[in-house]
């Protein structure tokens, strides 16, 4: 899946096909529009007829007011024979950098947002040129040595009177129903189901929109479903009852996704 920036201009190609998985032309130009995170967004998706038989080509840029870590996809429209159908193209996800700008950053010669260098200091955010005070390494310190305290182990501080010393608690009167018993807890069977089902159907356990069990039907039709369509343009995945469709995906000659539908 691609890293796409904001204001950034993107295209892809999609194929379009018959019920027989024939790659056939469109009864008029498919439609698209350009989804975030599943919300459809007023950005213009430009669709042009490349030359080949069924093959069309989506073009969008990407919102400038796009955030990082939203899904991109393109949902298309099309009609086939008089059948309407729609797909999904998954294009990418959005951040503000990209692996290659981090790649290329000249630190000599490309500016850095709210820095500015002279020949004696460094203003950083306004704070002026001494931003290292005494205040400042106080509060340092006291964080680094409080978190060091805490983390220390009890098995080194054993001088009898010492604040050092491990404490050990014989008798605890100041919590109302506070127990040390040994004695485990145990689940109900009804508890047990609730917390299995909080766990499969928590939302965007796995990913943003899919649930655990919306992800584990798509996982178990992809590795045991009936697939069709493997000869084709269209793949179409069964799920383990063998009648509901999990997934149909878009691929090209070389068995490249371009377009996949789930069904979870």
């Amino acid at each position: 899946m691609s890293v796409l920036k904001p204001s950034q201009a993107f295209s892809t190609v999609f194929g379009v096909s018959d019920a027989t998985g024939l790659a056939v032309d469109a009864d008029a130009l498919p439609t698209g529009k350009l989804l975030l995170d599943g919300v459809e967004d007023a950005a213009v998706v430009t669709i042009t007829d490349e030359t080949a038989v069924g093959v069309y080509k989506a073009a969008v840029t990407i919102p400038a007011g796009a955030t990082a870590g939203q899904v991109a996809d393109i949902r298309i429209n099309a009609t086939v024979s008089t059948i309407a159908a729609m797909s999904i193209l998954h294009i990418g996800i959005v951040d503000t950098l990209r692996i290659s700008d981090l790649n290329d950053f000249d630190p000599a010669a490309d500016a850095v947002a709210n820095v500015t260098t002279t020949a004696t200091a460094t203003t950083v955010n306004g704070l002026g040129a001494n931003v290292i005070t005494a205040a400042s390494i106080a509060a340092d310190a006291g964080t680094e040595i409080a978190g060091a305290t805490w983390d220390e182990l009890a098995a080194g501080h054993t001088i009898v009177g010492s604040f050092g010393e491990g404490v050990s608690v014989t008798t605890n009167n100041d919590k109302t129903g506070y127990s040390l018993a040994s004695t485990d807890v145990t689940l109900s069977a009804t508890e047990r189901d609730a917390v299995a089902t909080a766990l499969l159907d928590l939302a965007n356990g796995v990913e943003t929109s899919f649930t655990v069990r919306q992800t584990l039907r798509l996982i178990s039709a992809s590795v045991a479903g009936i697939l069709s369509g493997a000869a084709t343009s269209t793949i179409t995945i069964k799920a383990l009852d063998k009648t509901t469709t999990r997934l149909t995906a878009t691929v090209d000659a070389s068995g490249n996704r371009s377009g996949i539908t789930y069904v979870s």
